[in-house]
């Protein structure tokens, strides 16, 4: 099969698998009173496995169309500033993971700095997307900024703290083929 006519369907496949995943809860936090937080399976992880196996472009594919899928069945293309970002762009952003990427291995430690990577510019997009949410608000905005950061913040540590484990229970289990492209 012709490498490129591969990639674009190892893609599609692993942004279908990380929607279906991420439209399971796993744990339902009632820190806040009017908000729960809900962290479902880690969409994550298919977007951080197209990271290392083919670099961060085609990672960064994956989670902007993770990101529409998603987006879609949230908002019914009704047109959000805020939640395009946390949607499109938080999941994009997931694919720079791939930064570490090296060709013929995979070290745990950079599967872990990536996967950290990822969590951490998708949560500036959450935090982003919430401030843009409440910014013409202004009365609102300065009551509700300890709230954005601090729900934001448990959800994506949360998130990549789960996507962490998964991904390095398929490394083991898969003996790095999952992330590794061999001919």
């Amino acid at each position: 099969m012709n490498t490129k006519v591969r990639i674009v369907l190892e893609i599609v496949i692993a942004a279908l698998i990380g929607y279906g995943v991420s439209m399971f809860p796993v744990l339902r936090l009632d820190l806040f009173e009017e908000y729960p937080i809900i962290i479902s399976l880690s969409g994550m992880v298919p977007i951080i496995a197209i990271s290392f196996r083919w670099g961060v472009f085609p990672g960064t594919i994956t989670g902007l169309i993770q990101g529409c899928l998603i987006y879609y069945h949230v908002n019914e293309l009704s047109l959000s500033i805020p939640l395009l970002i946390e949607y499109l762009l938080g999941f994009s952003l997931v694919g720079f993971s791939g930064l570490l990427k090296k060709y013929g291995f995979i070290r745990a430690r950079d599967l872990v700095i990536g996967t950290f990577i990822g969590g951490v510019l998708r949560l500036m997009a959450l935090i982003t997307s919430g401030i843009l949410y409440l910014a013409p608000e202004s009365k609102i905005f300065s009551s509700e900024l300890p709230y954005i950061l601090k729900s934001n913040a448990l959800y994506a540590i949360a998130d990549t703290i789960l996507c962490l484990i998964l991904v390095l229970v398929l490394r083991a289990l898969t003996r790095d083929k999952l992330f590794l492209y061999q001919l």
